[in-house]
């Protein structure tokens, strides 16, 4: 075998196998079993929001908006809709379609200093900041691929383990809920005598030891 023909050979044995092994992934999946929240209580951070975000594609002087309705499903829900029994995929699996949205997920921190009237700082709070990237496609009349038509970027208030397309502009998630403003170890601050004094400390926590179902909907 030549060497070109050896290396055309040995791509499309990594290409193919690459393949096999995406799909094997995708197979073998498990959305972490945790019990799941059918009643959020007050220590939790609230789930149900509603925000609009702006094509970030678009340049400055235009605009354009989309609208994400996310909604916490309580127990009453999750039967209607077979939740504790439907099949959910990774996070990531609806990040490329032809056409309709597809969804990607991400985490941050937003660090807050709450500081008295002569600037000295009083609080520190690190509040999560999960995302919800929708990228919105049109399907091309010439080869059918996906064409990106706009990019929105929307803050949800779970960190989202699992996914299940419900039709085009709809998506149920499983999701890690975040305990809101838990108390940890004291921020120590040094202040212009260069003593260290101690600053109430906060931030939010991922409940990894439950879960919750949320419902993602999109509209103009």
């Amino acid at each position: 075998m030549s060497v070109i023909k050896k290396n055309v050979y040995l791509l499309s044995l990594f290409v193919l196998c690459s393949c096999v092994n995406n799909k094997k992934e995708e197979e073998v999946y498990k959305v972490p079993d945790v019990p799941v929240l059918t009643a959020l209580p007050d220590k939790y951070v609230p789930v149900n929001t509603v925000d609009t975000a702006e094509n970030i594609d678009l340049l400055p002087e235009k605009k354009e908006t989309l609208i994400m309705k996310a909604a916490y499903m309580p127990q009453d829900s999750i039967k209607l809709y077979g939740l504790d029994t439907m099949q959910f995929h990774h996070p990531f699996y609806y990040t490329d379609i032809d056409k309709g949205y597809g969804w990607q997920f991400s985490n941050g921190i937003l660090p807050h200093y709450t500081r008295d009237d002569k600037g000295i700082e009083r609080e520190v709070y690190s509040e999560m900041a999960p995302y919800a990237t929708v990228t919105r496609y049109a399907s091309r009349k010439s080869d059918g691929i996906g064409e990106r038509k706009g990019t929105f970027d929307f803050r949800i208030y779970g960190v989202v383990i699992g996914t299940r397309r419900k039709n085009d502009q709809e998506l149920y998630v499983k999701a890690y809920p975040l305990l809101k403003k838990v108390r940890i170890a004291d921020y120590w601050s040094v202040t212009m005598e260069k003593d260290s004094v101690p600053i109430p400390n906060y931030e939010d926590k991922i409940d990894s030891a439950h879960a919750v179902y949320m419902n993602l909907s999109i509209t103009n």
